[in-house]
């Protein structure tokens, strides 16, 4: 019995790693998990060059006790990793589970779309309701309208002639921009931002000042030390907020980037559905490139397919 649940384990997960769609969520998740970890080294790197020059700071003005200092200095800055560490972890792995679910949202319309297409060519009994809030609105819209004149032609028993396509539908002649997907993908921008911010600054500023603690209390302060120390804060939070700027910079960046994934293959669907509805019932979805549509795509011709046999 054991065998057979880890025979049955190896081969779910040999389909999996060749399902093309759980490769791309696979790469959208370290896409966007890469940006902080990028990010998170880049400041770390600042605060360890800068910790670096505190010693050398302390040894060159020959403040006592810096030997001392620069032993629990390295004691503490073990410490405090380890301390960090579980909930580094923990943050990178909310930031995983948010990649995987904005790859499922950006793949869902041509999911549903294809669940239904499969449905109705196996003979069962579908409907198709595209989410409320959805990413591609020219697509959803569309194809709405696709499968209701479809539907209508099977339910009359009526051969599927040319129609007329409503203008707004007409128009459209490539890729469209999608307000609605950056409004969208810009609150899980900010929200991962946020996440980020909190987590860069309890790795540097809330080290730092921990670290100016330690020195205060190992080392002989003087006025200059506390004013060097403040003038080191200030340029170390004003490093986080470039820092931070960049990171919310290249996760605006992978929202485009993931956005041109979807919208040329939506576009290519939608101008399929509106060719078909034009009276060319030979269409169909050739997408070249975007490996991880494909099987929703060859769902759709089938559903075209079919369609063409019984309405032509």
């Amino acid at each position: 019995m054991k065998n057979k649940h880890i025979l049955s384990l190896k081969n779910h997960l040999k389909k999996a790693y060749k399902d093309e769609e759980v490769h791309f969520r696979l790469k959208t998740t370290l896409k966007m998990t890469l940006i902080p970890i990028i990010t998170g080294c880049v400041m770390l790197g600042f605060l360890w060059v800068l910790l670096q020059l505190n010693l050398y700071f302390f040894e060159a003005n020959g403040y006592s006790g810096w030997r001392a200092f620069r032993v629990a200095y390295y004691d503490f800055i073990v410490g405090r990793t380890i301390k960090l560490a579980p909930y580094l972890c923990l943050f990178l792995i909310v930031v995983a589970i948010t990649g995987l679910y904005v790859s499922d949202l950006l793949l869902r319309p041509f999911r549903v779309i294809g669940v239904y297409c499969e449905k109705v060519s196996s003979g069962k009994e579908a409907s198709y309701d595209p989410d409320f809030f959805t990413d591609l609105k020219l697509l959803t819209s569309f194809s709405e309208l696709f499968f209701l004149a479809i539907n209508n032609a099977r339910k009359n028993n009526a051969k599927l002639g040319p129609m007329d396509i409503p203008k707004k539908y007409t128009k459209i002649h490539q890729p469209v921009s999608e307000t609605a997907f950056f409004l969208q993908y810009f609150v899980y921008i900010l929200i991962a931002s946020s996440c980020a911010y909190v987590a860069l600054h309890m790795m540097t500023v809330d080290i730092h000042q921990e670290i100016i603690n330690l020195a205060g209390e190992t080392l002989n302060q003087k006025h200059s030390m506390k004013y060097f120390f403040g003038k080191q804060s200030e340029v170390l939070r004003d490093v986080l907020n470039v820092v931070m700027v960049c990171h919310l910079i290249l996760y605006t960046i992978l929202a485009r980037h993931l956005y041109f994934k979807v919208c040329g293959p939506a576009f290519g669907i939608f101008a399929t559905m509106r060719s078909f509805l034009k009276g060319n019932y030979d269409a169909r979805v050739h997408l070249l490139g975007f490996y991880y549509l494909r099987p929703h795509c060859r769902k759709i011709n089938r559903y075209l397919d079919l369609m063409q046999k019984e309405l032509t």
